[in-house]
């Protein structure tokens, strides 16, 4: 792992002073000549940049450098690509906040012409619904890129009443009050938010930026509240910061001196919390990271909840020493938002941190946010070494189910960690828990067409491939619904693909093939002797039934050239396949029906 620590440091220590000997120190490692480090290098990447906000151009920056400018760097499209998935990927868990600093530094890559604007065209409405909080988001940051018709859409249902009550609802305002000026002169309103973190709010820019003369400034021009707060906003880059915190918390989340001792001599209240999470100047400062302001602040007043976790989670290693070591603060510690340490060990991938809580007994089964366990919350955000800590600590219990019944293999199968699955595929693992609608993690699996977790799970040496979901789809039926070749194509090299296999309403498995057209698969299933090619669902409708439904003209006729296939076979209303009403979408499939019937004299 020290390797992979250094590059953490890298990462972690970037600014704007330093990106060009980062960059080239970066150069000259391994993460450059070898794609399954490169994978790693984008991983680590994508965590790091939500905790260190203030060096969002310079993450650009080194990007714009691995994706363009590097004559050495032999992957960069496979860079690019696999940095736009990591970008995009829907979060498991209804928190979408680490996603605004992501979209900013993306936003400043575009306009590095690192990427094309298809390529995020096609990120930013894949999987679209205007009733996700996260794909109205992602498609607001990317409006130039989408152009089209959907933009005023999208702004549309942002100001709709369901989001103007939800937590998003002084955004809705703002767009409702800006919807026209937004997308006017190339978008430039929407960029300069995207950019600044923020709406026409001079007092937030001036802190942020430690900018201690335009503070004064608008100290004397406006009736200024050394107690103010800085509003939520749908721009802002701190990760915690949507909390509507105090002036002089702010200050302190963004290391900004100046204006913190300013704000502090002029009597700012060091006692007034955030709005959400209860979190005094103390907190925002462990967060920013700076010693001065965390000693000054410490002279006045310190609240040790929740410190530790801060500290792991934006990885401040020296106040997480000073907390555990002078401040005696207990790694056993829980609180009701933020769980205990480990849990945001697992988040952040700390796993520094992670392995010292482990040594001192820090509990690693509790379930935290959204009822996670550490090892489900470092599946969700890929952290690879936690995970690896986790899987190897003896006390570990892989089968813990969180509020949704999902184990963490449920999660690695949601999210798509096929790295997590590998490894706890080697541990006492049940493949075969399921959750409320009886869906297993290869049913999850197979519904997100991954390929490989599939292949990954099926390598359980004790996993059940004849449990049925709630409506009674077994994995193989559920993999004929989302007809994915590759993964069905493992099933047949197991041998287990039954063409009789049914659901609930009685759809068998030559069913779904011919409704789906997969061709293969039905010659496959045609050659088994057990293939009941008259096999009727709940309605009285055989295979036959769904290739005149669908228009399958090549499945019709390989069932019409079969003497066992029960041509006149009635559904439950009497119908058969010369009746159904539907055989008239399709000229092909009703001039088979016309010329079978006149050859076998059969009245329609």
């Amino acid at each position: 792992m020290d390797a992979h620590y250094q590059l953490d440091r890298d990462l972690l220590n970037l600014t704007s002073s330093n990106v060009n000997d980062i960059v080239v120190h970066l150069s000259y490692t391994v993460y450059l000549e070898k794609e399954k480090l490169m994978y790693r290098f984008v991983d680590t990447l994508v965590t790091r940049i939500p905790i260190r906000v203030q060096s969002i151009d310079s993450y650009a920056t080194l990007i714009h450098f691995f994706a363009v400018k590097s004559t050495k760097f032999t992957f960069k499209e496979k860079f690019k690509s696999y940095l736009l998935d990591k970008i995009f990927e829907k979060p498991y868990i209804d928190f979408i906040y680490n996603k605004i600093p992501l979209f900013a530094t993306l936003r400043q890559c575009i306009k590095l012409k690192v990427f094309a604007n298809e390529e995020i065209r096609t990120r930013a409405l894949e999987d679209f619904s205007f009733t996700s909080q996260y794909s109205l988001l992602k498609a607001l940051f990317f409006l130039p890129e989408i152009e089209s018709q959907q933009c005023n859409d999208i702004l549309s249902n942002f100001v709709s009443i369901a989001f103007k009550r939800s937590n998003l609802g002084i955004n809705a305002q703002f767009l409702e009050s800006h919807i026209q000026n937004l997308t006017e002169n190339n978008y430039s309103l929407l960029l300069e938010c995207i950019h600044s973190g923020s709406f026409y709010n001079d007092i937030a820019n001036s802190i942020k930026n430690d900018d201690i003369n335009q503070l004064i400034h608008l100290t004397n021009i406006t009736e200024f509240d050394i107690n103010g707060r800085v509003q939520d906003n749908l721009f802002e880059h701190g990760l915690l910061c949507h909390s509507n915190p105090t002036y002089i918390s702010y200050s302190c989340f963004y290391g900004s001196l100046k204006c913190f001792k300013f704000l502090l001599l002029n009597n700012a209240d060091m006692n007034i919390t955030d709005d959400q999470n209860g979190f005094c100047p103390e907190h925002y400062a462990i967060m920013g990271g700076n010693a001065e302001i965390i000693r000054i602040v410490n002279q006045r007043r310190f609240d040790t909840r929740c410190t530790l976790q801060l500290a792991v989670l934006f990885y401040r290693e020296d106040v997480f020493e000073w907390l555990l070591n002078t401040r005696k603060i207990s790694v056993k510690n829980d609180d009701e938002n933020f769980g205990n340490v480990v849990h945001m060990c697992s988040i952040s991938n700390n796993f520094r941190a992670l392995q010292h809580c482990i040594t001192l007994g820090a509990e690693i089964n509790d379930q935290g946010l959204d009822s996670l366990t550490p090892l489900q919350l470092a599946i969700c955000f890929n952290s690879k070494e936690c995970i690896q800590l986790l899987l190897n600590t003896k006390t570990i219990n892989l089968n813990t189910i969180n509020k949704k019944q999902h184990t963490a293999l449920h999660v690695a199968s949601m999210t798509g960690n096929c790295f997590a699955i590998k490894k706890m595929r080697k541990k006492e693992c049940n493949p075969n828990i399921s959750d409320a609608n009886n869906w297993t993690a290869l049913h999850f699996a197979i519904s997100t067409n991954n390929y490989k977790c599939v292949k990954a799970l099926l390598k359980f040496s004790d996993i059940d491939l004849s449990k049925k979901t709630i409506i009674g789809e077994t994995p193989m039926l559920l993999a004929m619904h989302y007809g994915n070749k590759e993964i069905i194509d493992l099933f047949v090299k197991l041998n287990v693909l039954d063409p009789n296999d049914k659901s609930n309403s009685g759809v068998s498995a030559l069913h779904i093939a011919f409704s789906q057209g997969l061709t293969d698969i039905i010659k496959y299933f045609l050659s088994l002797q057990n293939c009941d090619v008259n096999i009727a669902n709940s309605m009285g409708q055989t295979p036959i039934f769904e290739c005149v439904s669908h228009g399958y003209v090549e499945g019709l006729k390989i069932l019409m050239s079969r003497n066992d296939v029960d041509v006149m076979k009635k559904d439950i209303f009497g119908q058969t396949i010369f009746t159904i009403p539907k055989l008239v979408e399709n000229e092909e499939i009703v001039s088979i029906l016309k010329n079978y019937a006149l050859e076998h004299k059969i009245k329609i």
